[in-house]
C-alpha cells in the first residue's frame, strides 16, 4: 500500500505541475487531488521537496536498475535520455527547482533510489581487451 501511495501522490505531482509552479503547490492540493489525508502525505514524506526527489528518481530508477547491473552503459544513457525526453515538463521544472544544480543529481543510486544521498557505486564500464 505504501508504494500505491507515493505513486498517487508522485501522480498529483506531475499533474499540478502542468498547471502551476512547484513553489505554488501546497500539501493541500496534492492531497485533494489524490484524495489521501495530510497525515498519509507526512507519514511518507517530509515536504514536498522530498516528494519530488522520491519521484524524480523512482521512475528512472526503475528503468535503469537492470542496465546498471550489467554494466550497459549505452543503455543506460539511452534510457536517461529518453526517459527526459518524455518528461520534458517535470525535467525542466525539477531543473528550475535545484536551481541548475546538478549536485542534486550526486547522491542518486539507481539501485536504490530509496537512499539518494548515498554515493553511486556503479560498476566500471567494459573495456576492450585489445
Amino acid at each position: 500500500m505504501s508504494e500505491v501511495t507515493k505513486r498517487a501522490l508522485a501522480s498529483s505531482l506531475r499533474r499540478l505541475l502542468m498547471k502551476e509552479p512547484l513553489d505554488k503547490i501546497t500539501i493541500k492540493e496534492l492531497t485533494d487531488d489524490c484524495g489521501i489525508s495530510r497525515s498519509a502525505f507526512y507519514y511518507h514524506f517530509q515536504d514536498i521537496y522530498e516528494l519530488v526527489e522520491w519521484t524524480t528518481f523512482e521512475k528512472l530508477g526503475r528503468k535503469l536498475s537492470k542496465s546498471v547491473e550489467e554494466g550497459n552503459w549505452k543503455e543506460i544513457i539511452r534510457t536517461i535520455v529518453t526517459d527526459f525526453d518524455e518528461d520534458r515538463q517535470f525535467v525542466l521544472t525539477v531543473y528550475h527547482y535545484i536551481n541548475g544544480s546538478i549536485t542534486f543529481l550526486m547522491g542518486f543510486d539507481p539501485r536504490s533510489h530509496k537512499n539518494l544521498y548515498r554515493t553511486p557505486s556503479l560498476p566500471e564500464p567494459r573495456r576492450n581487451a585489445w
